[in-house]
């Protein structure tokens, strides 16, 4: 199972994943996140109270055990769409997206296992 993205509702949704997917499976995790920085759109920042407690990193390996991790600054992608653009906030929330998918997999395909069924899913997801 890979999360990715924006480390939201970590503590909050962790039960319900925890108990509706990797207590019922055979699970091991691999994270691809980030530390929140000043986004362009003050409505996707993300807040303390998002993040569920100050120590979201914290709480990530205690709750989820990962295999592997990688946490690094949120990128930017300026060459993509220039920050002028009408358009920037939402080409920069995708672009964040599948750039943590994308190391996601390259977790996986670090680590030389091989597996019958990968899973995508977000920390904010309730199952």
């Amino acid at each position: 199972m890979i999360f990715y993205g924006q480390p939201r509702f970590v503590l909050q949704c962790w039960h319900s994943i925890q108990n509706h997917i990797i207590d019922c499976n055979d699970t091991e995790i691999y994270i691809h996140t980030w530390i929140p920085n000043t986004l362009p759109d003050k409505r996707y920042q993300i807040a303390d109270n998002h993040v569920g407690d100050s120590n979201f990193i914290e709480s990530i390996f205690k709750c989820y055990k990962p295999q592997a991790i990688k946490i690094e600054q949120q990128k930017t992608f300026p060459d993509l769409v220039p920050p002028e653009h009408k358009h920037y906030s939402y080409n920069f929330i995708l672009q964040s997206m599948m750039y943590s998918i994308r190391e996601g997999w390259y977790l996986i395909d670090r680590s030389l296992h091989h597996y019958d069924c990968i899973c995508f899913i977000r920390f904010d997801q309730i199952v």
